[in-house]
């Protein structure tokens, strides 16, 4: 299963740069993306709480299906990669990444409305929702302090959902499109990821008259 969810965001990522340069303008396709950090809060069912993980966040995206430069239909590949820290403390228990390696990733589909539904969007502020399924190792090595005993949590998969909100701000000098992103993955596992992320969205022309 992690193989073959490695493979079709392999290949999603692969199919987007490949439109993004050679597409055709009048193709409902489009490549998107933004780039930001998040703060990530993986519940271990046999902990005392939630550790929190900076990471760096990648959300790539393809619309493939078109209403109006304001709303469009998208696939995305979320993406969700630790930024190497130390352990946590959790309820009496040292919760630690292991291999210092921690990522998630989500296959989904969104309704996406206003700012950066498209890259010609004439709006000032957008948002966007959308379901799939989600993976992740969540591979932790958790050392009770009263019995010395090591435990692994299991590895996670089950429905990915993200919603969030975008809006023109300033990057420096000039204004760009931003958004923040609260996602979760409800493993089948009974582990529960959840996840907020601020990014800077790439690519976005507007229009000659902005509004709502």
């Amino acid at each position: 299963m992690k193989s073959n969810i490695i493979t079709v965001a392999l290949l999603f990522i692969s199919f987007s740069f490949a439109q993004a340069q050679w597409g055709q303008k009048k193709s409902p396709i489009e490549f998107n993306h933004g780039l930001g950090i998040s703060l990530t809060f993986p519940q271990i069912p046999t902990s005392g709480g939630a550790p929190l993980y900076p990471a760096f966040a990648w959300s790539p995206r393809l619309n493939v299906y078109k209403f109006s430069s304001d709303a469009t239909i998208s696939a995305n590949v979320p993406i969700t990669l630790l930024i190497p820290g130390t352990t946590y403390n959790v309820g009496g228990t040292t919760v630690a990444v292991s291999d210092i390696f921690y990522y998630d990733i989500g296959i989904n589909a969104n309704f996406n409305y206003g700012l950066m539904a498209t890259k010609t969007s004439t709006m000032k502020i957008g948002g966007f929702a959308g379901l799939g399924f989600g993976y992740s190792p969540l591979t932790f090595n958790r050392v009770n302090y009263y019995t010395q005993q090591s435990e692994t949590s299991k590895k996670t998969m089950g429905i990915y959902a993200e919603a969030g909100f975008r809006w023109l701000g300033f990057f420096g000098k000039k204004k760009t499109p931003n958004s923040i992103r609260v996602y979760t993955i409800v493993g089948f596992n009974n582990v529960l990821i959840l996840g907020f992320t601020l990014t800077k969205e790439f690519g976005h022309k507007g229009g000659k008259k902005s509004g709502w």
